[in-house]
C-alpha cells in the first residue's frame, strides 16, 4: 500500500507508475491523479498555443501573405496540386454524407458522372444567397445540411430541361437501376428504322 500524495488515497502498489524497473522506485502521485493532471495540461496547452498563433498571425499578417504569395509564385504546380486535392477532399466527404457514389436517379455509379443537386430545384438562389463560396466547403461547415442529391450529369441536366423531372422518371422509361441499358439499332450505327 502506498498513499497517493495528490489524492491523499492509500492505493496498491500497482496503481503507481514504476519509472525505474532496476530499483523498483515508483511514483508519490497515482496513476489516475497522472491522467487527470496531464488531460488537463493538454486541454490548456492546446488553447494557450492555439491563442498564441491567433495572436502572431493578426501581429505578422502583411509578412506571412507575403510569405505565402512568394511561396505560390515560385510552386505553381505544387499549389494547384493541394488546392485539388483539397477539393476532391471536400468533394468526396460531401458525395458520402449525400449517399455515396451512386445517382438518385438511375444508379450511375462512375464517379466522374455524379455530381450534387438541389433537390428543390432552387439552385441559383441558393448560389445568390452563398456567393463564391466552394459549395462543397459551404456544406461542410453547414453539417451537410438536407436538400441535397447526388445525381448523374444526364439527371441533372434532364430535371432542369425537364422543369424538375428526370426524364428516367416518366412512365415507360427503363433505368440502370432497374435493368440493364438495351442498345437500340442506331445506336449501333445502322440507320434508323422508317
Amino acid at each position: 500500500m502506498q498513499t497517493c500524495r495528490k489524492c491523499g488515497v492509500g492505493k496498491p502498489l500497482d496503481h503507481f507508475e514504476e519509472y525505474n524497473k532496476e530499483r523498483h522506485w515508483r511514483r508519490k502521485t497515482c496513476n489516475q491523479c497522472i491522467s487527470a493532471y496531464r488531460t488537463a495540461w493538454r486541454k490548456e496547452s492546446k488553447e494557450h498555443l492555439r491563442e498564441s498563433k491567433r495572436r502572431y498571425h493578426q501581429d505578422n499578417r502583411d509578412k506571412i501573405i507575403a510569405r505565402v504569395n512568394e511561396w505560390v509564385m515560385k510552386n505553381p504546380e505544387k499549389r494547384r496540386r493541394n488546392a485539388l486535392e483539397y477539393y476532391y477532399r471536400l468533394q468526396v466527404a460531401a458525395m458520402e454524407a449525400y449517399g455515396g457514389y451512386r445517382c438518385a436517379c438511375c444508379g450511375e455509379d462512375e464517379p466522374l458522372f455524379l455530381t450534387l443537386d438541389h433537390v428543390n430545384d432552387d439552385g441559383s438562389k441558393h448560389r445568390a444567397q452563398i456567393g463564391k463560396v466552394n459549395i462543397y466547403r459551404w456544406l461542410r461547415d453547414n453539417g451537410y445540411p438536407e436538400g441535397f442529391q447526388v445525381l448523374c450529369m444526364n439527371c441533372n441536366h434532364g430535371r432542369m430541361r425537364n422543369g424538375g423531372i428526370c426524364p428516367h422518371q416518366e412512365e415507360g422509361v427503363t433505368t440502370r437501376a432497374t435493368a440493364r441499358r438495351v442498345k437500340r439499332p442506331e445506336a449501333r450505327g445502322a440507320p434508323p428504322a422508317k
